[in-house]
């Protein structure tokens, strides 16, 4: 059975403390985990409570034994800018006001695909088109 390493001082309560507290909600997750660890359950019963593979808390667990609290911290992180420059997003915008045909693209109407067709074709950046039906969404893309 996977235990906390008692050299970095944390407990079931210090873990729920620093759970309650923290407002990143990835962060959250593991502070709840690893104080249910810390309280004595194993690490499938804290893997089917949280709805996470069991896998990704033991992972959670030999991470925190290795660096403590820091080991916790999630290292994904969203870029700060987007991907767009808003001289692109003004052209984006100036082309989805007319049919995607007369900017090439091979449809009766803007779609996220054919947005991200477009972004392709026209700047050569590749976006997902979740990503792209989020930018046709907008009422003006120059608030992003």
């Amino acid at each position: 059975m996977l235990q906390l390493d008692p050299k970095w001082g944390e407990t079931t309560e210090t873990l729920l403390q620093k759970s309650i507290a923290t407002e990143n909600k990835r962060l959250r997750e593991r502070y709840l985990a690893l104080a249910l660890i810390a309280s004595g359950k194993s690490v499938q019963s804290v893997a089917g409570q949280i709805h996470r593979r069991r896998q990704t808390v033991s992972e959670w667990v030999h991470s925190f034994n290795q660096k403590g609290i820091e080991g916790l911290v999630p290292e994904f992180k969203s870029p700060q800018e987007p991907y767009l420059s808003k001289e692109e997003f003004e052209v984006l915008y100036q082309a989805v006001q007319k049919p995607p045909r007369q900017s090439g693209i091979k449809t009766g109407r803007w779609s996220g695909k054919s947005v991200a067709a477009y972004i392709k074709k026209v700047f050569g950046k590749t976006v997902h088109p979740h990503t792209a039906r989020r930018y046709l969404r907008k009422k003006t893309l120059l608030d992003f």
